[in-house]
């Protein structure tokens, strides 16, 4: 990676983290350690730039469900629960179709 294409992803990283930050009414974490945002119950989020996306659905339901102050739980817990529990159940209805 050039110099260039290297300023420029370190830059959308700290954009994609500020953006994040202010959807959860979060604070940047300042340093250079993994720790991007941290919400309102002082948990930590990751955030990665590339193409902006969040890598939200790697959490578990519970996590959403014990979150007080991250106002799009329940959208996230939705979106959760409109997936099947089981893989098996998952790769048979995605077989029917």
């Amino acid at each position: 990676m050039t110099t260039e294409n290297a300023r420029r992803v370190k830059l959308a990283g700290h954009e994609a983290e500020k953006e994040f930050a202010n959807l959860i009414n979060g604070k940047i974490y300042l340093g250079s350690r993994k720790r991007d945002v941290v919400d309102a119950q002082n948990n930590i989020h990751s955030v990665k730039s590339g193409e902006k996306k969040w890598q939200i659905f790697l959490y578990k339901k519970s996590r959403f469900q014990k979150s007080i102050g991250f106002i799009g739980a329940p959208y996230f817990i939705k979106c959760i629960e409109s997936f099947p529990e089981s893989r098996v159940v998952y790769k048979r209805i995605s077989d029917f179709n």
